[in-house]
């Protein structure tokens, strides 16, 4: 009866008989088991062992790998060598599995095996070499076309040459798109971008004329004039009013950064805003609050003086297209260099802060502010 019970403990592979120091803590930290030639059938007890990472199965009687439910960290497989004829058990746990070796068992049907395969995302190394399903047609092919993570297959790397060859021969839909493309020749028209297109057309005309002033040494050449391409009516007033950017007015640009602060003032949402409010808005925009580097000059009276011109159908309120087209009615001037100084360096301190605490989006918008206004003096000149 001893040597009987022995017998059927020999066949059945349990972790902690091979475990030096038998305590929960030494099955916790074990990562690698060895069970190789043993003549096993079945396994048990791989609970208690949820770290393992490599386990050794070659060389035994294995229909099939179960009992490994709770090891869904294991990433290599050597289980070859045994009597498996089917991959559903235990091994669709294992999500990290990289190393899968079972050649040499009994495993049929390439496509039903392959579809089972592809859920391994990482896997990069596979032997099934010695089953019957490696008898059947464009084997090699089918696995590297199906598995694209694989670099070693059945003990030999996969070469470029061997995944361009498996996908003319294994992809349904390689020899349609041949045949459109040769069906469908690439139009000029497809091939160049529009900008690429009109380089083209003057590069020909100049060519064109440098042929025809060869052609005529003598003539009196006129020079050719070349309009320029037409500019929106916007832009052109920006780049007309360039010039005129001192430090005493405001960019399109800036004017623009003022809205949410028109915004802010618009309790009702109506879009205008009283005589009273633009005052307030405007004795805001002395603080400089959103840090464009200049401030109103004018005083309060000239202010109202200004306002009531906008207000042609006196009805004491101003929209924003009417506020934004009058803003540099009144003088702007630029914050002192100290002043400047101080705001930039504590938004840079500010930014290093956020970055510490690993609000980037906040971070970054106050390095974009202090840069903003570290540029003041360039910007306005």
């Amino acid at each position: 009866p001893k040597s009987k019970t022995k017998m059927i403990e020999d066949k059945v592979g349990n972790p902690w008989s091979i475990l030096p120091i038998k305590n929960a803590k030494y099955a916790r930290d074990c990562t690698e088991v060895h069970f190789s030639d043993r003549g096993l059938t079945d396994l048990e007890k791989f609970e208690d062992f949820p770290n393992i990472e490599v386990i050794w199965l070659n060389n035994n009687k294995l229909t099939k790998l179960d009992q490994l439910d709770c090891n869904f960290r294991i990433k290599r497989v050597y289980a070859h060598q045994n009597m498996i004829t089917t991959l559903n058990g235990s091994l669709k746990c294992f999500k990290f599995l990289e190393d899968l070796h079972i050649s040499n068992n009994q495993l049929r049907g390439l496509d039903k095996t392959l579809k089972f395969v592809q859920r391994f995302a990482f896997l990069k190394n596979l032997d099934l070499f010695g089953n019957p399903l490696a008898e059947e047609p464009d084997y090699r092919l089918k696995v590297i076309y199906s598995i694209p993570s694989l670099q070693v297959f059945d003990r030999h790397v996969i070469t470029t040459e061997e995944r361009i060859k498996a996908d003319r021969k294994c992809n349904p839909k390689y020899e349609t798109q041949k045949k459109e493309a040769r069906k469908k020749p690439i139009r000029v028209s497809e091939a160049f971008s529009r900008g690429e297109r009109l380089l083209y057309q003057e590069a020909k005309k100049v060519q064109r004329l440098q042929e025809w002033k060869k052609n005529q040494p003598e003539a009196k050449m006129e020079e050719t004039k070349y309009s320029d391409a037409p500019v929106p009516k916007n832009i052109k007033d920006n780049a007309a009013e360039y010039g005129n950017n001192t430090t005493q007015r405001l960019t399109e640009w800036e004017k623009n950064q003022l809205r949410p602060i028109f915004k802010k003032y618009d309790t009702d949402k109506s879009g205008f805003l009283t005589e009273e409010e633009i005052y307030r808005m405007i004795e805001d925009f002395r603080r400089d609050p959103i840090s464009l580097g200049k401030v109103p000059q004018a005083s309060t009276d000239e202010v109202r003086v200004i306002i009531e011109k906008w207000d042609k159908n006196k009805d004491g309120k101003i929209s924003w297209d009417e506020f934004r087209r009058g803003m540099n009615s009144w003088s702007w001037t630029v914050l002192e260099q100290d002043e400047r100084d101080q705001q930039v360096n504590d938004f840079f301190k500010q930014a290093a802060r956020q970055q510490q605490l690993g609000n980037k989006k906040e971070a970054n918008e106050l390095l974009l502010k202090g840069l903003r206004l570290e540029g003041v003096s360039t910007r306005t000149q």
